[in-house]
């Protein structure tokens, strides 16, 4: 079976926040280093979750991204 890039990459996200859950939010550019994805499309990707409710969203100091249910 053929998995597309961008489900690939959205399952990749998904995994680290959930394996990642009990530590806060995640920065992008952590996700991005540990799964090797690349940067610009994960950000990309991560507004898709945050806006079909995957995911919430957290700006300022200690924001990142983390997911909206537990894992």
């Amino acid at each position: 079976m053929r998995v597309s890039a961008r489900s690939d990459y959205g399952l990749r996200a998904l995994i680290e926040l959930a394996n990642n859950y009990d530590n806060g939010p995640q920065q992008s550019s952590d996700i991005a280093n540990r799964r090797h994805i690349p940067g610009q499309y994960l950000d990309q990707l991560l507004t898709v979750l945050r806006k079909t409710g995957f995911i919430r969203s957290t700006r300022g100091p200690g924001g990142g991204h983390s997911l909206i249910r537990e894992p």
